[in-house]
C-alpha cells in the first residue's frame, strides 16, 4: 500500500491493490493452513490410530493447530526474529530439497533422453485438468511479487541493485529447483 501511494497516488488504485493483496493472501494462507493441517493429521495417524486420525481430519483439528501455531509464533517474535525464523526454515527446506532431489539425478543415466521426452497428459484431457487444478495455488503463491516487492526494497533501503539481485535469485533458485525435481521425477 505504501509503495502503490507512492507511485500511483490514488487512493483508489491504492485500496484496490491491497484488496487484491489481500485476497491473494487469504487463498495462498488457506490453502497452505490447509495442507499443514493435512500433514500434521498424516504425522499424528501412527501415533492415535486410523479411526481417531480420520475423526480428527474430518474435524480439521490439524487445521486449527498449524493455524494456531502459526499465530503464536507470530505474534510471540518480534520482526527481526521472525525474520531469522523463516531463514532457518528456508535453509531447512533447501537440505531437505537437495536430500530428496541428489539421489534422484545421481541415478539418471542419458539426461538428453529424459529432457527431451514429450509429458504425459495430453492438453484437454481429465488428467490435464486435474494438473492444472493442482497448480492453481502454486499460480496463485507466485503472484506474491506485488507483497514481497516493497517488503524487500524497504528491508534493502531501495537499493536498486540489491533489490535486483534479491528478485532475480529469489526468483532464479526456486526455478532451478524446480527444474531439477521435474528432472529427477521424469527418468
Amino acid at each position: 500500500k505504501e509503495l502503490a501511494d507512492a507511485h500511483l497516488r490514488s487512493g483508489t488504485a491504492s485500496d484496490l491493490i491491497t484488496a487484491v493483496s489481500l485476497f491473494v493472501n487469504a487463498c495462498v494462507l488457506s490453502y497452505d493452513l490447509t495442507r499443514a493441517g493435512e500433514m500434521a493429521t498424516d504425522a499424528a495417524a501412527p501415533l492415535l490410530g486410523a479411526g481417531t486420525a480420520a475423526a480428527l481430519a474430518h474435524s480439521h483439528v490439524g487445521l486449527f493447530l498449524a493455524a494456531a501455531s502459526a499465530a503464536a509464533l507470530v505474534s510471540s517474535v518480534g520482526g527481526a526474529r521472525l525474520s531469522a525464523v523463516a531463514s532457518v526454515a528456508c535453509a531447512a527446506l533447501f537440505a531437505c530439497f537437495v536430500g530428496l532431489v541428489a539421489p534422484g539425478l545421481a541415478a539418471i543415466s542419458a539426461p538428453a533422453a529424459v529432457w527431451a521426452a514429450p509429458g504425459t497428459d495430453a492438453f484437454g484431457s481429465a488428467a490435464f485438468a486435474a494438473d492444472v487444478s493442482t497448480f492453481v495455488p502454486v499460480l496463485l503463491t507466485t503472484m506474491t511479487y506485488m507483497n514481497i516487492v516493497p517488503t524487500v526494497a524497504k528491508t534493502l533501503a531501495y537499493d536498486r541493485t540489491s533489490i535486483v539481485a534479491a528478485v532475480v535469485l529469489g526468483s532464479g533458485i526456486p526455478a532451478l529447483m524446480y527444474v531439477a525435481f521435474c528432472f529427477t521425477v521424469a527418468r
